[in-house]
């Protein structure tokens, strides 16, 4: 249950309507209670997710910059859910009250009683989540994560005073891009606030190297006769997960390590795990290899989390490695792959050897926006008006483009608005 000071300082931002001064690029930080900085980004220019995210350290920033940074016209599948799933903050919104959990229109209303307010209409319900790499967006419930977002609504409360006083540009405060080196930091002392700048923090990967260890099963593969060239990516596959219906953490997304065969253009069964242990999904992954008896030539990699993964067996099997912009055959297979996933979580007995052959341990490519469309309709209006804005826009293109199934198109419209 959060604490009538969170709902205090959520009110007040919601008065302020902030997101009609500042847009998502125009970064601020604050300095939070235990040190960290706190990256606070205001959302609600379009007027359709009115919020304030507080990304907490140098973690927190490289999940901002990724987002703010994906070029709509370039985003692969891949780099899509991976782009959903790497968001990493803790979140106040204003919601609709259909998008709203009984137990927290309960709580929001309890305190309303007690301070004579009335919550109605468009936006009126504030939510506290927390945003974790790899899980579903989910209920704010650590003292400390509740601290930080108060600390980060005090701050967005003292721009939006210094804002009618004086200028963005006074504040110091302009729209993020690649030469970005500094940013406002207002640090509370007492009653008052100090402003002065931070740095930007370097770009640099968050996603650690994974030190393969089997050097029996590496002799082996290295001695294999290598030929071809193999597409690999890590993706987080948007089905969430919830081991224990009775486990109180957000249920997480299924990381998957996949691989397909440029050549026959075929894909190998992923390795799929809740990411907790990325030595063993290589591990299993340089199994896979082995058991099918075809070693690559040369392993091309469509993101920075494959390549991580994989670079040190590469070295030590003498496979190759590439980067590469585009997966000829990965983008489609993921779509595959998501459709497997639900008729999983569904529970169907069908046969699913059009799709996965288990003997070969190989799977087809399928239509790629069929797909989508059902994954669109897996998920619920609120989980819709949680992604990021990028991908958001992205659906809101595809509506129009009469691409989707129309119910489909008619469903983005009617949460998402149009295109703009």
């Amino acid at each position: 249950m959060a604490e009538d000071r969170l709902y205090d300082l959520a009110f007040a931002f919601k008065n302020t309507k902030l997101w009609e001064k500042l847009s998502d690029l125009d970064l601020f930080a604050v300095r939070l209670p235990g040190g960290e900085i706190g990256y606070c980004c205001v959302m609600g220019q379009m007027g359709d997710h009115l919020a304030l995210a507080v990304y907490v350290g140098d973690e927190g920033f490289q999940s901002y910059r990724r987002l703010a940074s994906a070029d709509m016209r370039t985003l692969r599948p891949v780099a899509m859910y991976n782009m959903m799933a790497s968001q990493c903050c803790i979140q106040c919104s204003l919601e609709n009250r259909e998008d709203m959990t009984d137990e927290e229109v309960k709580e929001i209303r309890a305190y309303a009683k007690a301070h004579q307010i009335t919550v109605r209409g468009k936006h009126a319900y504030p939510q506290f989540s927390r945003h974790t790499a790899g899980r579903l967006p989910w209920q704010i419930r650590s003292k400390e994560d509740e601290e930080r977002l108060c600390e980060g609504l005090l701050a967005a409360l003292e721009v939006h005073r210094r804002l009618l006083e004086g200028t963005k540009e006074e504040m110091g405060l302009s729209k993020m891009n690649e030469k970005t080196a500094v940013i406002p930091l207002l640090s509370r002392e007492g009653e008052s606030w100090r402003l002065e700048t931070t740095p930007v923090p370097t770009k640099e990967s968050t996603v650690p190297e994974v030190e393969f260890t089997d050097q029996l099963l590496s002799a082996r593969l290295k001695k294999k006769k290598k030929k071809g060239i193999w597409e690999c990516a890590a993706c987080w596959l948007m089905t969430p997960v919830q081991e224990d219906e009775t486990d109180e953490e957000a249920p997480f997304y299924p990381l998957a390590l996949m691989a397909a065969n440029l050549e026959s253009g075929m894909v190998l069964m992923p390795v799929i795990s809740d990411g907790s242990d990325l030595s063993e999904m290589v591990h299993q992954f340089a199994q896979s290899m082995q058991e099918c008896g075809s070693v690559p030539k040369t392993i091309r990699c469509g993101e920075e989390r494959s390549f991580s993964m994989l670079r040190d067996l590469c070295e030590k099997t003498g496979i190759a490695m590439e980067k590469t912009d585009e997966l000829e055959v990965l983008d489609d297979a993921l779509m595959s792959l998501l459709d497997h996933m639900r008729e999983m979580d569904e529970d169907e007995d069908e046969d699913d050897d059009d799709d996965f052959d288990d003997d070969e341990g190989l799977v087809d490519p399928m239509g790629h926006f069929e797909d989508l469309a059902n994954a669109i309709d897996e998920v619920t209006d609120a989980e819709l008006r949680q992604m990021p804005r990028e991908v958001k826009d992205m659906l809101r293109e595809f509506a129009d483009m009469d691409v989707l199934p129309e119910e489909t198109a008619r469903r983005i419209r009617r949460v998402l608005g149009r295109k703009r």
